[in-house]
């Protein structure tokens, strides 16, 4: 069995002035395991890393393996705090030496061998979990002062550097730098485009800068970092901080995207989830559920070219001459329904029918009023759409029709269209709908006649 050290530095900064280098450190514990007739045999570190917890500490917990196997007699630390700032940590560690016999002994005068040295240990354990509590504590208020004083938090994005207002608040101000973004985003019109050309005309992202900028103050040779490349999530936030105007709206909270793929969240796989428009190839969709579930999906993928016939068909069912007849007669039918109520209610004042028909006529009449306000609900989201389905036009507008009047394409386990989900008034699709409609409207007014209302 062997002598270990371990060795902790929280801050990868070397001006920390609150961290002990390693050199210090390891200078002090070979001292104190000279001093005791002992020679470090291993030592285990973690570079910034913090004590507040052994999350991510690989050195510390291979330091704890080789105790649990037997191979340590004693652990030296520059002092307790490199160990560890938490007690419940500082305790598993103490169970762990004393089951195997090991001894603690830091530079700061830790000697686990003796009583006092264990109760001093636990003491120590204890305030370094206070000391760190306090630092967050202090560091929280800090941050609470400063956000209550406007400061702005981050590091200083393209387009704007940093100043201090009267009330010594740390504010962005615009500098005109982000202008190279914004002439790409308007030659090409979109992020992805903007950054492909900034990328092919050598423009120095914000990170690159920064770089630049820290060389050029300290005197040193700026290098380029090879195959600089501009990313659309960068350029999407410069020009939201410094020309939102230019980018389309964004989607109000909870509302799903909708692609511009044709077919694009409206084609259902028999598994009950919405099929995806693939972005590569040829044009096709695939069910994301398909490779998880296995053999008892089957298969999840097929190409457009074998759903647009049916679809085509399906669409020529829209009939957009009786959409345009209903927008043109709904109002005149209300009248009629509202006219035909009244004579019911003159006739019942007059005692020309019973309580029970009055009240049988009145209901049937509001029914047709209630079907007549639903049909023109339907009617009222498709005005702006064209006269039919032209699947001639892009994708993105085709696609919008036919979301508007199918909510869903559902498909068999074999992957041919099993039916429509349609949104609108089956007589707005269906001829033998319609018909059938006509007449029963046709043989509801002569009832009405032919009862005197």
């Amino acid at each position: 069995m062997t002598a270990v050290s371990y060795l902790r530095r929280s801050s990868a900064s070397q001006s920390a002035d609150t961290e002990v280098s390693f050199d210090a450190q390891r200078t002090a514990i070979t001292a104190l395991a000279a001093s005791r007739g002992e020679t470090i045999a291993t030592e285990y570190s973690d570079y910034a890393k913090s004590g507040g917890s052994t999350n991510g500490r690989h050195g510390y917990h291979d330091m704890l393996t080789a105790i649990a196997n037997g191979q340590v007699t004693t652990v030296y630390a520059y002092a307790i705090t490199r160990l560890t700032r938490n007690q419940r940590d500082a305790l598993d560690l103490w169970d762990l030496c004393k089951a195997h016999g090991v001894v603690i002994r830091t530079a700061d005068g830790i000697d686990t061998s003796s009583t006092a040295g264990m109760m001093l240990f636990d003491l120590l354990a204890l305030t370094a979990k206070w000391e760190r509590e306090w630092a967050t504590e202090r560091t929280r208020a800090a941050m609470s002062s400063r956000k209550a004083r406007g400061d702005a938090f981050g590091n200083v994005p393209l387009g704007f550097k940093s100043e201090r207002d009267a009330n010594g608040a740390r504010v962005l101000v615009p500098t005109g730098e982000a202008q190279v973004v914004i002439d790409a985003y308007k030659a090409v019109g979109n992020v992805e485009g903007a950054a492909r050309k900034l990328t092919v005309d050598g423009v120095l992202t914000p990170r690159e800068r920064a770089r630049k900028a820290k060389a050029e103050a300290k005197g040193e040779t700026y290098t380029p970092t090879a195959g600089l490349v501009w990313r659309s999530s960068v350029v999407a936030e410069i020009l939201d901080r410094n020309a939102p105007e230019l980018l389309p709206p964004k989607r109000p909270a909870g509302q799903r995207r909708v692609g511009n793929h044709l077919l694009s969240q409206l084609v259902l796989c028999h598994c009950g989830r919405m099929m995806t428009p693939s972005k590569q190839g040829h044009p096709h969709l695939y069910c994301s559920n398909g490779k998880t579930a296995g053999a008892n999906h089957g298969q999840y993928n097929l190409s457009n070219s074998k759903l647009l016939p049916a679809i085509e068909a399906e669409a020529a069912k829209y009939l957009p001459d009786a959409v345009r007849t209903v927008v043109r007669t709904s109002d005149d039918k209300r009248k009629a329904l509202l006219d035909r109520r009244e004579r019911i209610n003159v006739m019942f004042e007059a005692g020309g029918i019973s309580d029970t028909q009055y009240r049988e006529r009145v209901k049937q009449v509001d029914a047709e009023l209630d079907a007549l306000a639903s049909s023109d609900r339907a009617v009222q989201s498709l005005r702006l759409l064209p006269a039919g389905v032209d699947f001639t036009l892009p994708e993105a507008e085709v696609n919008e029709v036919l979301r508007t009047l199918w909510s869903a394409v559902r498909l068999d386990k074999d992957y041919k269209v099993a039916g429509f989900d349609w949104r609108l008034d089956e007589r707005y699709y269906s001829e033998s709908a319609r018909d059938a409609h006509d007449l029963a409207q046709d043989a509801e007014v002569a009832a009405a006649q032919k009862a005197g209302a």
